[in-house]
């Protein structure tokens, strides 16, 4: 199937328009190279590569593959078709514009991996308008290094640049010369020291450093937790307190130390180290400058104890940490997640009283915080569910209105189980249906919108055709906007998406930011916006003049390949694509805490029995799921597989996030439950909410398309015998 899907992504480098038309040939190329087989990137570049911008991407392939097998005479070839293309450009021309940048800067940095001492000339051409002048300049000194390290390190430590990029090059640079160019010892293990704390992965960062300081610990330790990189966390924390270590440095390291082992699911162990950071912090004296930190720590290790202990410990102990914790941090913006988190061990535990009473609080005491809603709701389906219908109903229709500040997804859960409620009781149909027709009008791609659908007996939209795609008018043309369009349209993605990266903070109107993010195939930050800041401007379905937006914030990348892989696999069509758009983002290089990786987010062992299910024998491994053809390979069979199992697609998507074991184990307990009711009372959280938002995203991409929208039999949950899924 692997090799299928490259034939569907290379089936545009073929005999045809893209022989006549370079462009498109080398966007073809450009979307090739995206998906991460550098063997067959570099063996389709090269072929015919008679273009100025076919010859860029055959010296690009090249240099890709050399990274992969380290062969120096790839290297070679790619510097000396950067080379040929430098001297055959025509002054003036388009090629000239969009490329010669970008031959100077590449041809810059393999002179750079060649420690090549007459290199640094090469930069000399760069136009003002390049975004990267200012990362050229660095990579120019540092080559200028090579042979005259004094100027180059000189130049180096003119100024410090702000953290990030930029700066790591800075100190890599001043640590390459600084030595040869007499910088002193004090300043040399500055720079060091500055490594170990900002950018621990980094060449030229020591292993280790003396006497680290409070925050330099902090600092290091903050970016090893935010790339969940757990076991280094563990490792180091264990190396440092096992030392004299006073008591603010372990409130903080053991804080972390749990955070890590809470991730790796270690839940005894982290209940232990946990309250040991609480200890420590509480016991520390501590001077001003580091007293917040330490109170913060405290704090967080109190929170992440009530949690592990509401998973893995009694409800009583969970209890007494949980409502200790309310009551020291009364309007604190944890607690009503301490308090909610409570509510659900007590209701495993059968303790139902107890989990009202918590609810209760959270919506009386934080009315304003992002649990109210779900807190209200759960005591109303709560009197839902003990047959108490009439007041399930008056709750869920005060919801919308209530204390709580709801979105429109809490707002359209309650409308939707008002009307089920009120189907329990003697009144009349049209009051029955008023709520579900008020979801239509509010939300109707949401997943409570197909549950309102079904019950009103729709099983499609009015609007449910596809709409022509129109041009985003954005309010201005960004200045920069054709030379990312130029190389684009030459398929240099990775260099178009650099160029916007270094121009963002410049432009005044995010949408046209967005479009051309998506012109440049970064889809994570063309759709990220319409998450958040721009997403009011969607409205509730998309209409002829907002389809354009829609489009941007549901993106297909890679359709050829995903729809290949939809049709071998004969999964429902843009399934795929709406979960690769809820598990990463469209982030090629996506990693999760819980070391899932890739477009599709599967954790290693899982790929590797989805690999041994379909007989792919290729490398399986976190590097190999983040090329996106491994992954959406892996990805969609994994679901062909939950999918004869479960066979329909909300306990599939269950399925793919909780496994396939735990929805099982579900199914077993409350397999008789109506679908909707099933859904509802998911016992994961984050299960919960995965399969409503994907529900959503594959009825938005389906209304996009064109195709009939997702209808259900909300009949019992268990679905042995019986296929539900109608949306082909």
């Amino acid at each position: 199937m692997l090799a299928l899907l490259f034939i569907a992504a290379a089936s545009s480098l073929e005999a045809g328009p893209a022989d006549v038309d370079p462009a498109a040939r080398c966007k073809a190329l450009g979307e090739l190279s995206l998906l991460g087989d550098d063997e067959a990137y570099y063996n389709q570049a090269k072929r015919k590569a008679k273009q100025p911008c076919e010859i860029y991407h055959a010296a690009m392939s090249a240099i890709r593959l050399f990274d992969e097998k380290k062969d120096a005479g790839l290297l070679w070839r790619g510097r000396g078709l950067l080379a040929k293309l430098h001297q055959d450009l025509v002054p003036g021309s388009l090629d000239e514009r969009a490329l010669k940048d970008w031959i100077a800067f590449r041809r810059a940095e393999i002179a750079w991996r060649q420690r090549d001492r007459d290199a640094g000339a090469v930069l000399a051409g760069l136009t003002e308008e390049f975004p990267l002048r200012e990362r050229a300049f660095l990579l120019g000194e540092t080559l200028r290094g090579f042979k005259e390290p004094e100027l180059a390190f000189s130049a180096l430590q003119q100024r410090a640049l702000p953290k990030g990029r930029l700066r790591l090059m800075q100190l890599q640079g001043l640590l390459a010369f600084g030595k040869s160019a007499g910088a002193d010892n004090e300043s040399v293990a500055r720079w060091q020291r500055e490594l170990w704390t900002d950018y621990p992965d980094a060449w030229h960062a020591p292993q280790k450093i003396e006497g680290p300081t409070f925050d330099e610990l902090d600092a290091r330790f903050s970016v090893l937790h935010g790339r969940h990189a757990n076991f280094d966390v563990l490792k180091e924390s264990n190396e440092i307190l096992r030392g004299k270590a006073d008591d603010a440095v372990r409130c903080r390291l053991l804080y972390y130390r749990g955070a890590a082992l809470r991730k790796l699911r270690q839940y005894n162990v982290a209940e232990r180290t946990l309250n040991e950071a609480k200890i420590a912090c509480e016991g520390a004296t501590a001077a001003p400058a580091v007293k917040d930190k330490v109170d913060d720590a405290k704090k967080k290790a109190w929170y992440l104890l009530t949690q592990v202990q509401a998973i893995a410990r009694p409800f009583e102990i969970a209890a007494q940490t949980g409502t200790a914790f309310a009551d020291v941090y009364p309007t604190d913006p944890l607690t009503d997640d301490v308090l909610t988190h409570l509510a659900a061990a007590a209701s495993k535990a059968g303790e139902d009283d107890a989990a009202q009473r918590l609810l209760a609080r959270v919506v009386k005491d934080h009315p304003s915080g992002d649990l109210c809603a779900e807190a209200s709701f759960r005591m109303a389906y709560k009197a839902y569910r003990a047959g108490d219908h009439e007041r399930a109903a008056n709750q869920l229709a005060a919801m919308a209105n209530g204390p709580c500040q709801s979105d429109m997804n809490a707002k359209v859960r309650a409308l939707y189980w008002q009307s089920r409620a009120l189907a329990h009781l003697k009144v009349p149909q049209a009051t029955v249906d008023e709520p579900l027709l008020a979801i239509g009008s509010a939300a109707p791609l949401s997943y409570y919108g197909v549950l309102a659908r079904h019950r009103l007996g729709r099983t499609t939209s009015a609007s449910s055709q596809p709409v022509a795609p129109a041009p985003v008018s954005p309010k201005a043309e960004l200045a920069f906007a054709e030379r990312i369009r130029g190389l684009s349209r030459y398929g240099l993605f990775t260099e178009a998406q650099q160029e916007l990266s270094e121009l963002e903070a410049a432009a005044e109107d995010p949408v046209a930011m967005c479009s051309l993010y998506c012109e440049a195939f970064d889809y994570y930050r063309a759709s990220k916006p319409f998450r958040k800041t721009l997403v009011e401007l969607l409205g509730a379905e998309p209409s002829s003049a907002t389809e354009p937006l829609w489009r941007i914030a549901y993106p297909l990348p890679f359709a050829d390949v995903m729809q290949k892989a939809e049709r071998t696999e004969r999964l429902p069509k843009d399934l795929l694509v709406s979960l690769v758009r809820e598990e990463s983002a469209f982030r090629l290089d996506a990693g999760s805490w819980a070391n899932a990786y890739g477009l599709t987010q599967l954790l290693v062992a899982t790929a590797e029995a989805t690999a041994q299910d379909m007989g792919y024998e290729g490398k399986v491994d976190a590097d190999a799921l983040r090329q996106p053809v491994v992954s959406l390979t892996l990805g969609a069979h994994h679901l062909s597989m939950l999918q004869k199992r479960f066979r329909t697609v909300p306990l599939i998507l269950a399925g793919y996030n909780a496994g396939e074991k735990a929805v099982a184990h579900w199914l077993k307990l409350r397999g008789a439950l109506p679908l909707d009711e099933f859904i509802e009372e998911i016992p994961l959280d984050e299960t919960r909410a995965y399969v409503k938002h994907i529900m959503s995203t594959w009825t938005i991409y389906r209304h996009l398309g064109g195709r009939e929208l997702p209808a259900f039999d909300l009949g019992a949950a268990r679905p042995w015998g019986r296929v539900r899924v109608t949306a082909r």
